[in-house]
């Protein structure tokens, strides 16, 4: 394995210049409740995208905003600074997943571990193991040694690693929630100069955005995350649509066929859309964003979580009708379209 020579510089210190114009960004983005609480979750968020913005790597930043981004000289104000912080988090997004992939991994091997071991040494050894893990200071790891003769357990030890795995699921979220406005934001500043608006697509069109949520879909669990990866995907759907498709002329692949994400976009939101299992809110946000894709599908779906026709369940889900009353709620927004209004009134 390679290692850096001694001979060779540390990396460079963070820029707070940098630092606080990313935070700047993220005010611009996120909720004022969001800001107020996560604010320390953001401000390492916003180190993490510094150490990230290499201008040698040049990731999601154009020749000229390359160098003011890791300087902190960034106009916030320009729309390819917010371009490039929807790459930089889509590409953080993803190495926030390998690492909580890793915590989960190191708490199941413990855990593993502490099961198979024999007697009460034994297992001691492996509480010893997860305290040198998870320890800030060797004065606090002998502090943890003592409390195993008291009350410190297995099940203490790994609400460590909980609170670990937390802090990356925060970060996750609050990455989420800031793309989808980050791309408004971004669509926005560009105005009605066609050559920003072309800089800014070919920006996020390279990130694609669209497909990063539907990943994240796939991958998250907690309804709060999976409700704001929605709302990223309902800002994004209202900035940019669809991807327009790639056709060629050979015949390679799936990229002759036709609106390549369309069904996939469709089938992903469509099965959120009829799980009841899934948080009604979440549900009901899939059926507003799968409207922006396809009118006539979500319309079947919305008459089929009304009652209208299809199968009705018996009894109705208890919370059910939150879904019930958020579909007629996004009828009733758009109810200047005849089959909206249509449906509505039946």
């Amino acid at each position: 394995m390679l290692q850096r020579k001694s001979s060779e510089p540390d990396p460079a210190p963070i820029d707070p210049k940098a630092v606080a114009t990313t935070l700047e960004l993220f005010e611009q983005v996120l909720p004022p409740i969001q800001l107020r609480v996560r604010r320390a979750h953001l401000q390492s968020l916003a180190e993490r995208i510094v150490k990230m913005a290499d201008p040698a790597e040049g990731w999601g930043l154009s020749a000229m905003a390359a160098e003011s981004w890791h300087a902190g000289l960034i106009d916030p104000q320009k729309p390819l600074a917010m371009a490039s912080l929807v790459v930089l988090l889509i590409r953080l997004t993803g190495h926030m997943h390998l690492e909580l992939a890793e915590v989960e991994r190191e708490v199941a091997g413990h855990v593993e571990a502490y099961a198979r071991a024999a007697g009460e040494e034994g297992k001691r050894k492996r509480l010893e193991a997860m305290i040198d893990a998870t320890a800030r200071s060797r004065k606090r790891a002998r502090e943890d040694r003592r409390a195993l003769d008291r009350f410190l357990d297995l099940d203490a030890l790994r609400e460590r690693f909980d609170q670990r795995r937390d802090l990356i699921l925060v970060a996750i979220e609050l990455a989420i929630m800031a793309v989808g406005p980050a791309v408004a934001k971004a669509m926005e500043a560009a105005g009605r100069s066609r050559r920003a608006q072309a800089d800014v697509a070919d920006l996020l069109g390279q990130a694609e955005p669209i497909r990063y949520i539907l990943e994240q879909l796939s991958l998250l669990r907690r309804w709060p995350t999976r409700l704001a990866a929605l709302e990223s995907l309902e800002r994004i759907l209202d900035s940019l649509g669809m991807p327009t498709p790639i056709l060629r002329d050979d015949e390679s692949g799936h990229r002759r066929e036709s609106l390549p994400m369309h069904a996939e976009v469709c089938d992903s939101l469509g099965a959120i859309g009829r799980d009841r299992n899934d948080h009604e809110w979440v549900q009901a946000k899939a059926i507003v964003c799968l409207r922006r894709v396809d009118a006539g599908l979500a319309r079947e779906l919305m008459t089929n979580r009304l009652g209208l026709e299809g199968e009705v369940p018996d009894p109705w889900p208890k919370r059910d009708f939150l879904v019930r009353r958020l579909v007629i709620a996004e009828l009733c927004r758009r109810a200047k379209e005849t089959p909206d209004l249509e449906l509505l009134l039946r």
